[in-house]
C-alpha cells in the first residue's frame, strides 16, 4: 500500500512518482516560513516538514488536546513510516506528520473509507478520508516530494456516536498549511 488511512493514518512507502508542491495562496500567512526539519534519519525523506514544530501550545489547546501529551508519531503503533507528533485530549487524538506517499493512490475507492473527498487547502489539492469504522479522519496535502497529513482519531464514546471529526481535521490543516513547505 502506497497511501491510505485507517485508524493508524496515512501510510506510505517511497513514492514512485513525484508529487509537485503548490505554494500557499494564503495572504495572511504569506511571510510565515515553512516549518522544517532535517530528513537524514527520517522515515519521511521526501519533505522537510516538521509537524511537531508546526503548532503552538495555544493551537493544541484550541483543538482540545493537551500540549504535554506530545508523543513521537514514529513510535506509536503503525507509525514506523511517519515523522511527526501526536497529542491527546479527552475526546480525541491529533496527529500531524509527514509521510512518503503518493496522493494519487487515494483516487481509487477503498473499502476502509466511507468518505474519500478531493479538497483544496490554500493552493494545494489534497484528500480527506474518513474511516468506515468512524474512528479516524485524515487530511493529506502535498509537501515537497511527499505528503503532510493531519489526522483526528476519536476516543471510543465519540466513535460510537459517529461524531464527525473531519471539520476539525480540515480546520487544523488550513491553520498549519502556510507552514508546510
Amino acid at each position: 500500500m502506497v497511501a491510505g488511512c485507517a485508524h493508524d493514518g496515512i501510510h506510505g512507502e517511497p513514492a514512485t512518482e513525484s508529487i509537485s508542491t503548490l505554494s500557499s495562496s494564503s495572504s495572511s500567512f504569506s511571510n510565515t516560513p515553512p516549518t522544517t526539519t532535517s530528513t537524514n534519519n527520517s522515515p519521511a525523506k521526501g519533505t522537510t516538514f516538521d509537524g511537531c514544530a508546526a503548532v503552538t501550545d495555544a493551537d493544541l489547546a484550541s483543538w482540545e488536546v493537551d500540549p504535554v501529551s506530545r508523543q513521537d508519531a514514529h513510535n506509536i503503533a503503525f507509525g514506523q513510516n511517519v515523522r511527526g507528533c501526536m497529542w491527546v485530549g479527552p475526546k480525541w487524538g491529533v496527529k500531524i506528520y509527514a509521510v512518503d506517499a503518493n496522493l494519487d493512490q487515494l483516487e481509487q475507492p477503498q473499502k476502509r473509507f466511507d468518505r474519500q473527498e478531493r479538497i483544496q487547502i490554500g493552493s494545494r489539492s489534497g484528500w480527506l478520508v474518513h474511516t468506515s469504522n468512524a474512528m479516524g479522519c485524515a487530511v493529506a496535502i502535498p509537501s515537497q516530494q511527499s505528503v503532510a497529513a493531519v489526522q483526528v482519531d476519536l476516543k471510543t464514546d465519540l466513535t460510537e456516536q459517529h461524531y464527525d471529526q473531519c471539520p476539525l481535521a480540515l480546520q487544523i490543516m488550513k491553520q498549519i498549511e502556510p507552514k508546510i513547505p
